[in-house]
Parts: C-alpha cells; structure tokens; sequence
C-alpha cells in the first residue's frame, strides 16, 4: 500500500474522513497510523486531541516493543514539548515504570502539562540529577516557579 494517497497534498486527500483513515492503517500497522498522524498534525495542523493521543499512545507502544528506538524516543519528547491537545494523565499512566533518564524527562514533561511544576522539577533535579534543565524548564513549564528556585544551582 503506498501512503501516498493519504498524504498528498490534494483535495482528495484532504477529503477523507481523518478518524477513518487512522483506523483502517492502525489495523495494518500502527506504523503507518503514525506517519500519518503525524501528518495530519504537524502538517495539517488538526488539533483534534482523539488524534494527539493516538500518536502519543503508538509512540509508547513503538517504544515498548522496541527500547532502543532512539528516533521515536526523540520524535516522542519533540511531540510531548510542541502539543498542547493530549491529555498528559491518560500519556502518563500509559508510559512504563521504567526509571531511566529519557522517561523521567518524558514525566517531567507530561508534569508540566498537568500544571504540577514541582514534580516536574523535583525529576530534574532529585532523579535526574540535572540542575541545568531544572533551570532551563521555563521552555516549556512556569517561568515563575524558576525564578523561586535559586536553590537549585
């Protein structure tokens, strides 16, 4: 099957009904579900969150079959820094209890999301180990919750 003819940049392409489409490749391989997620949001922009979360749940099932998949890892943060549309709860309980660097940072991430910016320092700096991030967190969580933790450095 070629993805062309859901992702060419035409009327007819556009046309198709978005959810169907999504189904129909989940059920041949949740690879091709992504790409074309993946599509539909960063080139389409839809800011439909059912979509958000699919691509966020295939990033954690990618990741789950295959841990050394740096380029969905990568792929994964990148998406989880850039969408304000998934629910960051649902994310979070789906993510494995894996203690390892990549996925404290995802929780910081989704922490940060869910508004509970202490948390989300707390990985950078007590788990992680990583007073530069906690400091350079105002990129994506509370510029103000920063500037009262000086005592970090």
């Amino acid at each position: 099957m070629t993805m062309e003819v859901f992702l060419a940049d035409t009327a007819q392409s556009d046309s198709l009904p978005r959810g169907s489409v999504v189904g129909f490749l989940h059920q041949r391989d949740q690879l091709l579900a992504a790409q074309y997620l993946e599509h539909i949001i960063k080139d389409s922009k839809d800011l439909n969150p059912n979509f958000h979360n699919q691509l966020a749940t295939i990033y954690i099932n990618v990741m789950k079959g295959n841990a050394e998949d740096s380029v969905t890892a990568d792929k994964f943060l990148v998406f989880l820094r850039s969408s304000y549309q998934y629910r960051a709860e649902k994310i979070l309980r789906l993510l494995p209890e894996i203690k390892s660097s990549y996925y404290m940072e995802v929780r910081a991430v989704l922490y940060s999301r869910m508004g509970q910016h202490g948390k989300a320092l707390e990985l950078f700096v007590y788990d992680l180990n990583d007073c530069k991030m906690a400091e350079e967190y105002d990129h994506f969580g509370d510029v103000s919750l920063i500037q009262d933790t000086a005592w970090i450095k």
